[in-house]
C-alpha cells in the first residue's frame, strides 16, 4: 500500500492532530475560557471515531428500521 514510512507519516499526523483537538479545550478550561473549551470539546467528538462516523450508522440504522415497517405494512 504505498510507502510505508509516507503512511507512517500520515498516521502521526492524524495522531498529531487528534492530541491537539483534546488538549486544546482542557487548555481553556484551565485559562478560564469554558466557552472555548466546550466547543474544542464538542469538535473533538465530532472528528474521533464515535463522533460523526457513529452519528452517520444510527442515522441509516433509523431509516433502515423505518424502511422496514413500511414493508411491513
Amino acid at each position: 500500500m504505498g510507502n510505508p514510512s509516507l503512511n507512517h507519516r500520515y498516521r502521526k499526523g492524524f495522531y498529531s492532530l487528534f492530541k491537539t483537538l483534546q488538549q486544546n479545550p482542557l487548555a481553556s478550561f484551565i485559562q478560564g475560557e469554558i466557552g472555548i473549551g466546550i466547543s474544542g470539546l464538542v469538535i473533538g467528538f465530532l472528528f474521533s471515531p464515535y463522533g460523526l462516523p457513529m452519528i452517520g450508522a444510527t442515522v441509516i440504522a433509523f431509516i433502515e428500521l423505518i424502511n422496514d415497517k413500511i414493508k411491513a405494512v
